[in-house]
This record gives structure tokens, C-alpha cells and sequence, in this order.
């Protein structure tokens, strides 16, 4: 949706005060936002840019028409259908593919400003792009744009049993050996019924390359390692990951649960094939993290890198490396800080040192904390914020070095791996977990015959 920022004002009198909502002509019709009461941006929220079919819900959406009224754009808080992580209830509705939309005043035709798209985490099965989780104070201060996306999350059209359709359909009570029919079926289904057979059933959103077809747009259509093109070859990015992934998952395990080495077999079966041969790779990975040491309590934190490893560094880095490989220009960081605000160790109440998953997003989103930020948190706050939004605005997020942010951020090469460490002070080095990291690398390209994470349909 591209938006032309005419703004016409309206006028509204809330409990005896002037309060000035912005009108926006857009190409698919009017659109009144809200002010925002803590800065000096205005919200547009709640927009729709697609529709879900509801005679197709798992083929393509339908784009959004021209609005021919006003529309108001004052409600964030539709989601996707999902199961929610406090209650644990089924929550949603399928009209969900809305854009919210934080603009500073000071934007015009005449004054275009820099837009950030943020698309929310979750895995595809959750989360939302609501402000009170992910609010945009903090980056509007730098002149951006926020664009944030409700995602459509996904269930079995992302599976890639290719009979998971009649599978899901079977747990839900009707019997047939016809894809087609069970998808007819199924899109007759209230959706929480088939998030609650989905749960039951396991059928989880794994990725899959799709096969192509005429006037059908694919989700992945291509390996994205085997992806090579211009656009990748001259775009900047900016990438990294924090430094305790996986603090969440190991900080409250018991005792009785580090017992036998299932754990490496478990973690391994989710990206390989097993065979007789594979159970010695399973050994050599272990043997690595672990040398000869019994399973026990006092493993944790190694068996937290080994897991951390897979499931978030490796994969990180095995992407950059790849990019680099393409010419890519690569600012790559890895978030150490452990302040009072980290994002999921405030959540579970987590004291241990270090930065656990998507910790480091309190530090970019304004969430909804009662406390004022630290003195420590707030420096925090300010150089991440200046970074990213230096990066959308001039491709590099230390154009100038000063006070703030005394270190020019180099980027990573394919000679020279340098990434940036954001802790109490800022430090440029060279190559995060370097054995490690190194050792998956050659384990991954020696067992690539077996990989199954991406399987072709």
C-alpha cells in the first residue's frame, strides 16, 4: 500500500482537550489514524492489505479494495488465529492481514522519511505485531517509518508430509484417501478446530520446496542456499543472534532431566536422517560438547551451546558465510547484554547471565513495562535504536563514530569474520564461537546427503 502523506486533519474534543487526528489519502482510499499520546508520531493501525478466501482459506489471500468511506484506523488488536501463550487457549480470526503503521509528523511528500518493516516472531504459529508488545517509541525518535506486519500464521499447508491434509482431516472425523477432497473438507472447518487437530496430530509447519504452477504464488519455491541473484549479491545486511539462545529452555530444567544422551539424538533427528553410520556422527557431536563426561546437571550451560548451536547460531551463520560468498555486504552482531529489560529473561524470571532469545527486543520496541528504564538500559536502548535506524538510512550503522557509539561497526568479510558484541560497552571481534561454530560447519557439509529439513515435493 502506498501511501501518500497528504494530511488533512480532524479535529476531535476528548475531555475538554484538543486532540488532532491525522487523515492520510492513500491510493485505496482515506484513512484516519491516531495521535500518539508519548511522542510526536502519528498510528495507523489495524489497516487491511489482504483478505483471507473464505471459499479457498488455504490458497492465496484476496488484495484489499479501494475503501470508499473513511476508514478507521484505530484497532490493533486482531491476531492471527493461534494458541495463546499465557491462557493456552485457541485465540484469532482469519481477518487478520493488517499493517500498522507509526509515522513521524514531521513526514510529507515533501520530507519522504526512511520505513522499517518489522515482521513479528513466533515461528509461524504465534505472536502479534501489536504495539503494547512491541511498541515503536523508541525508533520513531531516529525519523522512521514503522511498518508493522500481521503475519498469517501456518499450519498444515506448510507441512511437508504431502497427505498431512487427509491426515488432519481423519483427526477431525472424516475419512478419505483424496487430498483435494480433504482440503474442501477442512476449509469447512471452524479454524479452531483445526488448530486443536493440528496440536493433537503434530502436523507442525516445516518447510518444504514447493513445486511451481501457473498463476499460483509459492512460498519457497527454491532451496535458499541455491538462491543467486542481483538483489542478493548488492544487499546490505545487518544480522546476528544473542548470546545465550537457549537460556529459557535450560535455566529451569531439573535434575532428572539430563539423563541419557537422548538429548543429541532428539536435537540431531529434527535436521537428519538416521542410520547406522549417523549414529557415529550422533557421537562425534556429543563427544565434542561433552568429551567422555556422564550426562548429568552439572552439563547444562554445554548442553545449552550444543542446542543454541543448532537451532539459532549455526543456522545464522551458515547463512551470512553463504551471503558473504555472494557479495553481500554483511553487518553481523551478537547481543550479549543482560540489563533489566531483556525481553524473555524478565518474562521467565531469569537471573543468569547473558542474553536468551529475542531478549534483545526491548532494547529496539518500547514494551510495556511499568519501570522507567536504568541509566545502563537506556544507553542501551539509544545505540541499538541509532545502529538499526542508521542501517535503514544509510547502510551502514556507524556512518560517524562519537560518544554514543565510539566504535565504527565494520562489516563481516569472507576474509575477516568481524562482528559487533553488544554489551555494557561496545567491541568489535572477530568470528562468534569460533570452534564451534567451525566444527558444525564441517559436520553440516560432511552429512549434507542426509539433511531433511528441506525436503523437495
Amino acid at each position: 500500500m502506498g501511501f501518500v502523506f497528504l494530511i488533512l486533519f480532524a479535529c476531535a474534543v476528548v475531555q475538554g482537550l484538543e486532540r488532532v487526528d491525522p487523515l492520510v489519502k492513500t491510493n485505496q482510499g482515506l484513512f484516519r489514524g491516531v495521535k500518539a499520546d508519548d511522542g510526536d508520531y502519528s498510528m495507523f493501525l489495524g489497516i487491511p492489505y489482504a483478505i483471507v478466501d473464505e471459499n479457498n482459506p488455504f490458497g492465496p489471500s484476496i488484495p484489499f479494495s479501494e475503501y470508499h468511506d473513511i476508514y478507521h484506523a484505530n484497532d490493533d488488536s486482531r491476531v492471527c488465529p493461534q494458541v495463546d501463550e499465557f491462557t493456552n487457549e485457541i485465540v484469532g480470526t482469519l481477518d487478520c492481514l493488517r499493517l500498522n503503521i507509526y509515522v513521524p509528523n514531521i513526514a510529507g511528500t515533501r520530507n519522504k522519511l526512511p520505513v522499517v518493516i518489522w515482521i513479528h516472531g513466533g515461528g509461524f504459529t504465534g505472536g502479534d505485531g501489536g504495539r503494547y508488545v512491541t511498541g515503536p517509541k523508541f525508533l520513531v525518535e531516529h525519523d522512521v517509518v514503522i511498518l508493522q506486519s500481521g503475519t498469517a500464521l501456518l499450519t498444515l499447508l506448510g507441512e511437508s508430509i504431502p497427505d498431512a491434509p487427509i491426515k488432519l482431516s481423519k483427526e477431525l472425523g472424516y475419512e478419505t484417501n483424496d487430498v483435494n477432497e480433504a482440503l474442501l473438507y477442512l476449509s469447512q472447518m471452524e479454524t479452531k478446530s483445526i488448530i486443536s487437530a493440528t496440536l493433537s496430530s503434530r502436523l507442525f509447519f516445516k518447510v518444504c520446496i514447493e513445486k511451481k504452477f501457473d498463476d499460483v504464488d509459492g512460498f519457497v519455491t527454491e532451496h535458499p542456499l541455491l538462491v543467486d541473484s542481483p538483489k542478493i549479491r548488492n544487499t546490505p545486511m545487518l544480522a546476528g543472534f544473542n548470546s545465550k539462545e537457549l537460556l529459557m529452555m535450560y535455566e529451569h530444567m531439573k535434575p532428572e532431566q539430563f539423563q541419557g544422551y537422548g538429548m543429541f539424538r532428539n536435537a540431531l533427528a529434527g535436521y537428519f536422517t538416521y542410520d547406522n553410520e549417523f549414529v557415529e556422527m550422533e557421537d562425534l557431536v556429543r563427544r565434542f560438547y561433552i568429551g567422555d563426561e556422564e550426562m548429568s546437571e552439572a552439563l547444562r550451560w554445554d548442553l545449552m551451546d550444543f542446542n543454541s548451536d543448532l537451532t539459532f547460531n549455526f543456522p545464522v551463520q551458515w547463512s551470512i558465510d553463504h551471503y558473504l560468498e555472494k557479495g553481500s555486504k554483511i553487518y553481523q552482531y551478537m547481543f550479549s547484554y543482560s540489563g533489566q529489560r531483556n525481553f524473555l529473561k524478565k518474562r521467565m524470571n531469569i537471573t543468569t547471565e547473558g542474553a536468551a532469545h529475542a531478549d534483545e527486543l526491548a532494547y529496539l520496541f518500547d514494551i510495556s513495562y511499568e519501570d522507567t528504564p536504568t541509566a545502563e538500559d537506556q544507553r542501551m536502548i539509544d545505540q541499538m535504536t541509532t545502529l538499526w535506524t542508521n542501517f535503514a538510512k544509510y547502510g551502514d550503522p556507524t556512518p560517524v563514530t562519537n560518544d554514543l557509539l565510539p566504535v565504527a561497526w565494520l562489516p563481516a568479510t569472507k576474509e575477516i569474520n568481524n562482528y559487533l558484541d553488544l554489551n555494557k560497552e561496545l567491541t568489535l571481534k572477530r568470528l562468534p564461537y569460533n570452534k564451534r561454530l567451525i566444527f558444525l560447519k564441517l559436520f553440516f557439509k560432511t552429512n549434507m546427503h542426509r539433511l531433511t529439513l528441506l525436503t523437495k515435493q
